[in-house]
């Protein structure tokens, strides 16, 4: 309630109250919409058919013959459209996949780590291995005639491969991540942090950029990025988790379906579909080039009861979005007594009033004054129109009553008459509007100082209040809580506990923290002796370059800072390890990249931090912490000699038709104990 007013609200949370709801709508993902016909976002195969859902999708590409790649997790799997069905490519065992492209001369292209593994397809054989120096590629595009470019996210770079070696084409930039190339050879780049998409021709000369509208523009943060045949571009948002859309040559994206896609995603199809991995429902769907919907339906509510006898309601303000060729009719009828869901039904249109309706395309607030006369109790009745491309969408509904008029303050000759009075009403009404929204910032504007009522939008200005940098790329969640216990960690800035509040707070998991003070092991008069509690120190402890006591040529080195006298004491002095452990299936680089900003930030400013991230393998002699790297884990799976490569936690294991049932064939297959059995 506030001055007197009250107002009954209609979204998903509070509950629509609808009594009748036409086949032609639907109530999806929050909102009020027309319903979407069917097969305009289809899912390759559902979570019980013949592939029972991916475990992370990410990368995407698809061959000439149709037959689409998606990176899964450390795998490659295959979807052919003729059996409907997903396969794992064998014998291709990545680490750190993000990027996957497909050349028309069937070279599988993958970046994994800081290499780019060249498969040739359907053999699979390792064609080529793409690597350098200081660099660390994120994706690659492949254009018509078969030129390659990689994005260098840690070098801001770029490149096009040649025969032997790496060329330069685009540099300068800020972290590109995910990468396309069009029928023409300009360059679609992606900048993490970045609000807009830059295309380049192919010497790398600025042609355009690519945005959004502006009311969506401080929102949009793209992550993937897709182009036809036809120089049409698909690119993925992360922010609102909304896939746009743009024709060739356009330098603004529009969006089309909300859809969670997952970072570099977004592929095109033959027909010239986007091919979409969605990261929440762990799938692959094809999105219809143009989305189909219906072109009408009604929503009728409940008796909404005020409680007030011979109520005069006053307003409906409905928050929506609406696009061209969409329009929202909004009628009311009141009624002192309470009706059955038939006699609403059964209700002529003359009985329903009020008859507004809103075609102004933009998405936010709008309102209508209340036509029907005074009643306790009133129908809603809300028409939702649209062209078959388009839908209008409804998020909350909010009804206020009784009616709250300035025509209270003018003289009573302006409602001498019922006609006269009416007028004023709606006239007055305007003004009204503006006064209660003005009100309504005002009282509203204490959430937008609470971090966990604020839009996420501005998470970043509040946290600039208080001096605390957080980055696009965290979670809304993890975000909210860094600035909800700010004043926590500035109250142990500086300190082992307030280091290791800030990291559990981002990372959820509990550090471990060595002063390396601790690793002196001095000895004391009457009570040390050499050994393991003991040590003694030359001057050799720091290597420094000193005449006529360490200057063995190979061995020294050239320290210009401390005194040699103090080395024993400086050596451990103002340092300190942090220890944390790594979750199994997590980006270890861009977990590292975000602990260190956060270390800096939280450690004193003439301290060295190391940062030691544990990976689950507990290695004796080399990594042994009881409780950290200790877990019981699944037994790795074993590569065949000659089809697989050695490296960190590989074994050994059968060869494929080893690991059958044993079946002795003679020649073949012929092993004593091994391929025979009794039966």
């Amino acid at each position: 309630m506030r001055n007197g007013r009250e107002s009954l609200l209609l979204n998903e949370l509070a509950g629509w109250r609808a009594a009748s709801l036409t086949a032609t709508l639907e109530l999806a993902e929050s909102r009020l919409r027309l319903r979407r016909q069917p097969g305009s976002l289809r899912p390759l195969v559902d979570a019980g058919g013949s592939f029972g859902g991916l475990t992370y999708p990410s990368g995407l590409a698809v061959d000439a013959d149709g037959r689409i790649y998606v990176i899964d997790g450390r795998t490659i799997k295959r979807f052919d459209p003729c059996t409907g069905k997903f396969t794992t490519l064998p014998c291709v065992l990545l680490d750190k996949p993000r990027g996957i492209a497909i050349s028309p001369s069937d070279d599988l292209f993958v970046t994994d780590g800081d290499r780019v593994l060249v498969y040739l397809l359907p053999s699979l054989k390792l064609l080529r291995v793409i690597t350098r120096r200081k660099w660390e590629p994120w994706d690659v595009a492949v254009t018509l005639d078969c030129r390659v470019f990689i994005s260098d996210y840690a070098g801001g770079v770029v490149w096009r491969v040649r025969r032997h070696d790496l060329v330069p084409v685009v540099e300068a930039l800020v972290k590109p991540t995910a990468i396309a190339v069009d029928a023409q050879c300009n360059l679609y780049v992606i900048q993490e942090g970045k609000k807009e998409v830059v295309v380049f021709d192919e010497k790398g000369k600025l042609v355009r950029t690519i945005t959004v509208a502006d009311e969506a523009k401080d929102a949009f943060c793209p992550t993937g990025i897709a182009v036809d045949a036809n120089g049409n571009v698909c690119i993925a948002d992360l922010a609102d988790r909304t896939v746009y859309t743009t024709a060739s040559g356009c330098d603004e994206a529009r969006p089309v379906r909300a859809v969670d896609a997952a970072p570099g995603g977004l592929a095109f199809d033959a027909r010239g579909n986007p091919i979409v991995a969605e990261a929440d429902r762990k799938r692959i769907c094809t999105l219809e080039a143009k989305a189909a919907y219906e072109t009408e339906g009604t929503f009728v509510s409940e008796a909404l009861d005020s409680r007030i006898y011979r109520c005069q309601w006053h307003r409906v303000r409905l928050h929506r979005a609406l696009p061209a060729g969409a329009q929202i009719y909004v009628e009311t009828f009141s009624s002192e007594s309470l009706k059955t869901d038939e006699e609403i039904a059964g209700l002529p249109d003359s009985r329903w009033l009020t008859r507004e309706y809103d075609a102004q395309v933009s998405e936010g607030e709008w309102d209508c004054l209340v036509q029907s006369p005074p009643g306790r109790y009133l129908w809603l009745r809300l028409t939702l129109i649209g062209n078959g491309g388009v839908t209008p969408e409804i998020g909350k509904v909010r009804v206020h009553f009784p009616r709250a008029s300035s025509m209270q303050y003018l003289p009573a000759v302006f409602g001498e008459n019922a006609v006269a009075r009416d007028f004023v009403a709606r006239f007055l009404s305007i003004f009204d509007t503006i006064r209660d929204g003005i009100s309504d910032n005002v009282r509203d504007a204490a959430a937008y100082f609470d971090p966990e009522a604020t839009p996420a939008g501005f998470l970043d200005w509040l946290a600039s209040w208080i001096g605390l940098a957080l980055e696009r790329n965290w979670p809304v969640a993890k975000r909210r809580m860094l600035v909800r216990d700010a004043h926590k960690l500035y109250e142990k800035r500086g300190t082992p506990e307030g280091l290791r509040m800030h990291i559990r707070l981002f990372a959820g998991r509990e550090p471990l923290l060595l002063e390396h003070f601790q690793l002196r092991r001095w000895m004391f008069l009457n009570r040390g002796r050499l050994g393991d509690c003991s040590a003694l120190f030359g001057a050799s402890i720091v290597r420094r370059l000193q005449l006529d006591r360490f200057s063995r040529i190979g061995e020294f080195q050239l320290v210009d800072s401390g005194d040699p006298l103090r080395d024993p004491f400086l050596v451990h002095a103002h340092q300190f390890s942090v220890m944390v452990p790594l979750r199994r299936g997590a980006d270890a680089e861009s977990e590292r990249r975000a602990l260190e900003r956060i270390i800096e930030a939280s450690k004193p400013a003439h301290t060295k931090a190391e940062l030691h991230l544990i990976e689950p393998r507990l290695r004796i002699g080399t990594q042994a912490f009881i409780g950290i790297d200790t877990v019981v884990g699944e037994y790795p799976s074993g590569v065949t000699t000659g089809k697989g490569n050695l490296g960190r936690d590989t074994v050994l294991g059968p060869p494929t038709d080893e690991s059958r049932p044993p079946a002795m064939r003679i020649g073949a297959r012929s092993r004593i104990g091994v391929s025979t059995s009794l039966r």
